[in-house]
């Protein structure tokens, strides 16, 4: 089961999809400068900027470098990492060239468009059953509704099977997109192999074979993302059923592919409004200071019980209300946070996010499944300290979400001791390059050749020297951000011992530290931070969330692995 993205010889007629035994292998989703940009069948150029975990539904940063530019700015959209390793499965990597703060391809002039945008075939090697092809009638059921609410999944129970590797079972699924996948014109539904292992709790994705609205194959690829399974995910009831540990739906078993394309088409019924976690009257005590801040968070007493989801954990609410600036939609003003406190040792996950409404009312529940770190003196740490019933809450209590809204609300008459003071990136000036030696010096900062900047900077007595800290290109990037940007290290303790301005912004508002966050660059982040970055700048409206770490490491760590800042 084991395959790298690359296209699959599809021998739909005889049944089967052979599978290159060269090709085994885990999948890498070429993720930032270093790996690469995609060139597509279908015309899509595509670069993966950032991806801020390693899980499926990890979101990631896509450049859409074939369309035009907006604004002076180069299209992006936001996706997860399992929805753009199924859409460039059939896709080349190749270089990237940064340029003026535009990233393009760069596909060897030997290379021919239709060259580069061809899928490479794959040698003959082990056979894989097609649903539907090897003997075995479809009965496919209706999955529950996923958070992603673009595909209707379906599991066929008769093409379950034993696989060699232990305690491996496979299992055929059909993905349908009501409204089609924007990456593959014509494309509406997907056959889409599982590999589940019952004894560890694992999954992976293999064969993917795309249909048009008819039915009718459109073309074949390997997948080989894999990953844990979580729980209240679609994978779960996947995995179950695969393993025999849960039922399918019950409901009537669609036997052909076009039933249930049909199936999925068919609008449905109103889903019922959702409920609110908590009961209809609150007890909810304010753990934030009191004054103006972008959160006021609060717990909700009597909330903790045994949590079903993380063994020997309690599970307990938290209620959000957000300031205007750090509402996500107009009309969002909070959201319920569930959180998993382990005791001994003390340890703590996000279980669940449910927004909130101006008026009170609840969404639409969000399943986590996120280890986030107990800092000492922040909120967190005293929910977590309620939830083990080490500190008994103070305060008043509040008895609805409305009352919180107006609570959060309420501004103190003077402005508290140490307030919190929301940092703003400062926007480099725009200072373009003068003499030709300051011409030289920043483009080979930007092409990442650091001795050749180095040389330009070396002037014959009297003439005017280079502007090493202050020169930007036209996009506000100064030579720290290109350094930065091209992930070189060499380069940044250079630039860094000029005693530029670390916190200076690009037009798009990135500091060096944001870029180097968005790249997941580890050591880089920790050489800014080290010489004075401010962190508030790429975290903004979360003071307390960067406040109580032992070592720029420990920060480091906290920030790549909390994922895209609350702002984004």
């Amino acid at each position: 089961m084991k395959a790298r993205l690359g296209w699959l010889v599809a021998v739909i007629g005889a049944g089967a999809v052979a599978l290159s035994a060269a090709a085994q292998g885990s999948a890498k989703l070429a993720v930032g400068p270093d790996s690469g940009g995609y060139l597509c069948p279908d015309g899509r150029q595509l670069y993966v900027k950032s991806c801020y975990d390693a899980s499926p539904n990890a979101n990631c940063g896509v450049v859409l470098m074939h369309l035009p530019q907006q604004r002076g700015y180069q299209q992006e959209r936001t996706q997860t990492r399992t929805e753009i390793t199924a859409s460039v499965a059939v896709c080349k990597v190749y270089p990237l060239d940064f340029k003026d703060g535009v990233v393009s391809l760069v596909v060897p002039t030997n290379v021919t468009q239709a060259q580069a945008q061809a899928p490479a075939s794959a040698p003959a090697g082990s056979t894989v059953v097609v649903p539907g092809t090897g003997g075995k009638p479809i009965a496919l059921a209706r999955l529950p509704a996923a958070t992603d609410k673009t595909i209707v999944y379906y599991v066929d129970e008769n093409m379950r099977k034993p696989l060699a590797q232990p305690d491996t079972v496979g299992i055929w699924g059909l993905w349908v997109y009501p409204e089609g996948p924007k990456e593959f014109p014509g494309m509406t539904a997907a056959w889409v192999e599982y590999a589940i292992n019952c004894k560890a709790g694992t999954w992976e994705l293999g064969a993917m074979i795309r249909l048009d609205r008819q039915a009718k194959t459109l073309g074949a690829s390997s997948v080989g993302l894999k990953g844990s399974i979580t729980k209240g995910t679609i994978l779960e009831v996947v995995g179950g059923i695969a393993c025999q540990t849960r039922k399918a739906p019950d409901g009537t078993r669609l036997t052909t592919t076009v039933a249930a394309i049909n199936d999925a088409m068919t609008p449905a019924a109103p889903a019922p409004a959702a409920k609110s976690p908590a009961p209809a009257s609150l007890k909810l005590v304010r753990l934030s200071p009191k004054g103006v801040q972008p959160i006021a968070r609060y717990v909700l007493l009597d909330s903790a019980s045994p949590s079903p989801s993380v063994p020997n954990a309690i599970e307990i609410l938290s209620l959000m209300i957000f300031s205007d600036a750090e509402k996500e939609t107009a009309a969002m003003r909070g959201a319920w946070v569930g959180y998993a406190v382990t005791c001994t040792p003390r340890a703590l996950r996000l279980v669940m996010e449910m927004p909130v409404d101006d008026k009170g009312a609840s969404g639409t529940v969000q399943v986590f499944d996120r280890a986030l770190p107990i800092v000492s003196g922040t909120e967190v740490e005293q929910i977590a300290n309620i939830a083990c019933g080490a500190t008994p809450p103070t305060g008043s209590r509040l008895t609805s979400v409305a009352a919180a809204i107006t609570d959060a609300a309420k501004k103190p008459t003077a402005t508290p001791r140490g307030a919190i003071k929301l940092a703003v990136p400062v926007k480099a000036p725009i200072r373009p390059p003068e003499s030709e030696a300051e011409k030289t010096f920043l483009q080979a900062i930007k092409t990442n050749r650091m001795q050749a900047a180095i040389n330009a900077t070396i002037l014959p007595p009297g003439e005017k020297p280079v502007r090493i800290a202050e020169l930007t290109d036209e996009q506000g990037m100064t030579a720290l951000h290109w350094a930065v940007a091209n992930r070189n290290l060499a380069g940044l303790g250079w630039m860094l011992d000029k005693k530029p301005e670390l916190n200076w912004a690009d037009k798009k508002g990135s500091t060096p530290l944001k870029i180097a966050l968005d790249n997941k660059h580890t050591d880089a982040m920790r050489m800014l931070l080290d010489r004075g970055a401010d962190p508030n700048l790429v975290w903004p409206f979360h003071p307390d969330d960067l406040k109580g770490f032992r070592t720029t490491r420990e920060l480091v760590d906290f920030m790549i692995a909390a994922g895209v800042p609350a702002s984004k």
